[in-house]
């Protein structure tokens, strides 16, 4: 009825504005009345603030620029709908060629909006898979996962077309072969490590036909392996992806290939694998001569590769070239590693340079992947003010680019931070949104780490049968992923849930048996190959705290000061107040008993 009350002229000008979306600019919609009889541009305002006065448009501008908004989706849509199905095609094709036009010095800046118009106005392939590109390589550049993923898998479908005939040119398949790299790339940050694995596989099986080949494409196949045991990382086969770098290291030897950024970037990954399963030293030595190639590779910043045919967004061209970005991931490992070992400053200040140079090359995934682990440091030291800003700041970003792996960690971690502040209730529900999510994208290693912490929720909140059924599927996931660090923090939940039950019980014999529960759960854990130095100090101040309720002051006094010393040469703060609080309840317990002696 609103739209009724228009004239024609004006009802029709707002049938072509539907066509262009829910917001548009006058010179475009201006191109598009080109040509109309009896147009022009002073006709086509009285007609614009027509529609304004009806409340059919919202006008926005700022200094020269003006955009026009439809009041409601639901009348572009109902405008949109009365068309013809040859009239909208008409139009939509219209469309892309006025954008390409108005924008023809950048063109990637509407490639979207290009892609669209092509789509719905049935263009040819090749042509819909070029602006697809030009949209997916924008998307990607800003961190739109989601966005670029759509629009890569787009260009392949348009390239699969054509390849299904007669018509695509070697250059073209190759282009195609990088497309679905790129798609892969997209896949892997967004969650979905299987289907990123395929793409890979088959770009490495396309590959295979080229032996011998040159030094060029033996490291940028090099590298296509480190992308397909990134996959296997991802879904915590480390067996498995340890085996894809050394299947690029053959490639790297069997052409003669020394140095270079091949071989920078499988010893990062097979450091990172080393550090995931606590065996630190090695991954120490294999990051650190990652930093120093990669520090070589910067100071002679190359070409990309010679292969043209590879989008420069991918991260395999980057790294070809040099990428300081590369030097900021090294930092970061190395930040892990020392976090791991429980060297806290060390750790910060790895970090610290990395999220220096990842602000100033404007890296948004990386920017949050580093405050996400710098909340970890702080968390450990807790400093929880600062936790919890660089942990937000983690989670928005996140968010905003799609990234659901980081999300799980970023929402784990607030869960923690919930937990040291005492604010179980919140705590409790970002842990069981981490176990939810991390569930979902089938990662075992994540759903059993953040059930951990939800099962330590519940024992706080004295919800023990559901910290204990939540606490057996850990262990059970934890062993299943063969984690050793993930394994001995369950073990240690386990412990404190014991405690926790021994303490709300009052039957003499069941409260030994908590007790006998809980020493067994911290030895099984302090028998574990490998482990965090946080875990391994928490695990003795579990086994002071045993010692203290089994009445042996003694043993409870030298491992609380034990572990003191150990975390205040950490300089885990956190575990500091808990080993001195601890100190200082034996010494209550001896001043009230001076024949107890500590």
């Amino acid at each position: 009825m609103r739209l009724n009350r228009l004239s024609q002229p004006c009802q029709r000008i707002l049938s072509k504005a539907a066509v262009l979306g829910g917001s548009f600019e006058f010179p475009l919609i201006s191109a598009m009345e080109a040509g109309v009889p009896g147009s022009s541009d002073s006709f086509l305002l009285d007609l614009l603030e027509e529609a304004l006065n009806a409340g059919i448009l919202i006008e926005q501008s700022t200094h020269a620029h003006a955009t026009y908004t439809f009041w409601h989706p639901l009348l572009a849509t109902h405008l949109y709908e009365k068309l013809s199905a040859a009239r909208r095609i008409s139009l939509h094709r219209r469309a892309a060629t006025l954008l390409q036009q108005l924008y023809h010095e950048r063109e990637e800046e509407v490639a979207a909006r290009i892609t669209h118009h092509l789509v719905e106005g049935g263009a040819e392939p090749q042509r819909l898979a070029q602006f697809a590109v030009m949209a997916g390589n924008r998307a990607y550049t800003l961190s739109a996962y989601a966005d670029a993923r759509h629009h890569y898998d787009l260009a392949v479908k348009q390239l699969e077309e054509i390849d299904a005939h007669p018509g695509l040119q070697s250059h073209d398949r190759e282009r195609l072969l990088w497309l679905r790299i790129c798609l892969a790339e997209c896949l892997r940050i967004m969650g979905c490590p299987l289907e990123a694995r395929s793409l890979y596989e088959q770009a490495l099986a396309s590959h295979e036909g080229r032996i011998p080949f040159s030094q060029e494409e033996a490291q940028i196949r090099a590298l296509l392996y480190c992308e397909l045991g990134l996959t296997w990382y991802d879904t915590q086969h480390l067996e498995q992806a340890l085996a894809c770098y050394t299947r690029g290291e053959r490639c790297l030897r069997a052409a003669q290939v020394n140095a270079g950024p091949a071989w920078a970037r499988l010893r990062y990954e097979q450091s990172y694998t080393h550090w995931r399963t606590a065996r630190y030293d090695e991954a120490l030595r294999l990051a650190t001569n990652a930093l120093a190639l990669f520090t070589e590779l910067l100071a002679h910043r190359s070409s990309p590769p010679p292969d043209a045919a590879i989008p420069h967004v991918l991260r395999i061209s980057r790294t070809f070239a040099g990428d300081p970005t590369d030097l900021g991931r090294t930092h970061q490992l190395l930040g892990l590693i020392a976090n791991g070992a429980g060297h806290s400053m060390e750790a910060r200040s790895h970090l610290e340079e990395a999220l220096r140079l990842f602000e100033q090359y404007q890296c948004r995934r990386e920017v949050a992947i580093v405050c996400c682990n710098l909340g970890d440091v702080y968390l450990r030291r807790a400093e929880y003010d600062q936790a919890q800003v660089v942990l937000l700041r983690c989670l928005q970003n996140a968010e905003e680019i799609g990234d659901l792996p980081l999300t799980v960690f970023a929402r784990g971690n607030l869960a923690i931070l919930n937990i040291r502040r005492g604010h179980m209730n919140r705590a409790e529900m970002l842990s069981r949104q981490a176990v939810e999510m991390a569930t979902r994208m089938q990662d075992v290693a994540a759903s059993s780490f953040w059930m951990t912490y939800l099962g330590i929720t519940l024992t706080e909140q004295g919800r023990f049968s559901e910290a204990c059924t939540v606490l057996a599927q850990a262990l059970q996931k934890a062993h299943a992923a063969h984690l050793p660090p993930y394994l001995g923090q369950t073990l240690n939940a386990v412990a404190h849930l014991r405690l926790a039950q021994r303490e709300a019980c009052h039957d003499a014999d069941r409260r030994q048996q908590f007790l006998q529960r809980a020493r067994h759960a911290v030895l099984h854990a302090l028998g574990q190959e490998g482990g965090e130095a946080e875990a391994i100090l928490e695990s003795h101040l579990l086994l002071a705290q045993i010692a203290l309720r089994e009445g042996d002051i003694t043993s409870a006094y030298q491992q609380a000061h034990t572990t003191l010393i150990k975390a205040q040469q950490a300089e885990g703060k956190d575990l500091i107040a808990r080993a001195q609080r601890l100190i200082d309840n034996i010494l209550a317990i001896q001043e009230h008993d001076p024949q107890t002696v500590c």
